[in-house]
């Protein structure tokens, strides 16, 4: 489920457009200069809005409006300050969606100290680019976003799979060494399931294509803190062939590599967003047992719906001679360098 945006979130996107004037805001004195009474009248909804709102901040409706304006004015005319608010509030927001405590945060981010915590203009000056670099890197998020300067949570230039498996296999064994646990997700809308997939395949481009990504799920421990990140890759359709043998040849790479893969959903109005990298991807992934199993299109009997593919994905994947690749994740002492192997220089002792 998308998780709930804030009162000041939301503010922050409408005011991403507003018009920008001369007024100065030292030229009103909140002291001296008189309150202007004004009558408005607000659509039934928007009425019961700020009344819930007001109870809840235990002010009055008069209040929260002022409140409110007062702070569209100060984000309009003031656009710096309210970018900086965004920085703090999207570090403290990563680390929420990854269910990880703000009294653990020092932990992984050692310079910050709890105290910092309690207030935002010292956690701001904590957040240097070396701390924005180290919270990206954790949780797989754009280092803009995080800086408030862009509204796109991941980049996912050159995560590509289609002609480039071998990039994923590279990541799945560098993941495999500094991880807890690996696993792929092959991701798609929700209420995915077999008969879809198999009509996607039949009828091709006769259908709407049915979208399908791939999601690298990391459980990692950094110094006694365990939670989940993804690595979002990207998605191509099902529906075409050459796509599909490549989604079928990583789950078979998995499986001969040891790895779990299997099936998750994203919410079917969010995908395209998802696989661009709009959204969190840790807030939109429903992952659970039982969506559907990617290792079923490698079966060897009727209940593998894409039984009349195998053979020719089986030959597709020893046509891509990926097995190096799972020497490395299964004996890694075996790689000579392994930051030659991260950039694609495969250096294995097979002796």
């Amino acid at each position: 489920m998308k998780p709930a945006l804030s009162l000041v979130n939301i503010l922050t996107n409408l005011l991403n457009g507003a018009p920008r004037n001369s007024i100065e805001l030292d030229e009103f004195d909140d002291e001296t200069d008189k309150r202007i009474g004004t009558t408005v009248r607000f659509e039934p909804a928007v009425k019961r809005f700020i009344e819930l709102q007001a109870t809840h901040l235990g002010i009055s409706n008069q209040e929260f409006v002022s409140m409110t304006l007062k702070a569209v004015m100060n984000a309009t005319l003031q656009p710096q300050s309210n970018q900086l608010e965004l920085m703090t509030d999207r570090f403290i927001e990563i680390f929420d969606a990854h269910g990880i405590a703000m009294a653990d945060i020092p932990r992984l981010v050692p310079v910050i100290q709890k105290s910092d915590l309690l207030s935002k203009k010292t956690l701001l000056d904590k957040l240097s680019d070396d701390v924005i670099a180290t919270v990206a890197e954790l949780f797989f998020v754009d280092p803009l976003w995080l800086k408030g300067t862009s509204d796109r949570p991941h980049n996912l230039s050159g995560k590509r799979w289609y002609k480039r498996v071998d990039s994923i296999a590279i990541s799945l064994a560098k993941y495999s060494r500094q991880c807890r646990g690996v696993r792929v997700l092959l991701v798609s809308k929700n209420g995915t399931n077999y008969q879809q997939l198999k009509e996607a395949k039949d009828k091709e481009d006769a259908i709407p294509a049915h979208v399908m990504g791939v999601v690298i799920q990391l459980d990692r421990s950094v110094n006694g803190i365990n939670f989940t990140t993804y690595d979002v890759w990207e998605a191509e359709r099902w529906n075409y062939a050459p796509c599909r043998h490549y989604l079928k040849c990583i789950a078979l790479f998995c499986e001969k590599a040891g790895i779990f893969c299997d099936g998750a959903t994203v919410a079917t109005e969010q995908l395209s967003a998802f696989f661009i990298g709009n959204v969190l991807a840790v807030s939109a992934l429903n992952y659970g047992r039982g969506v559907w199993h990617a290792d079923q299109f490698l079966w060897g009997d009727d209940r593998n719906t894409e039984l009349d593919e195998l053979d020719y994905v089986r030959n597709f994947y020893k046509e891509k001679k990926l097995d190096k690749y799972i020497l490395a994740i299964q004996q890694p002492q075996r790689v000579k360098d392994w930051e030659a192997f991260y950039r694609g220089d495969i250096q294995i002792d097979t002796d």
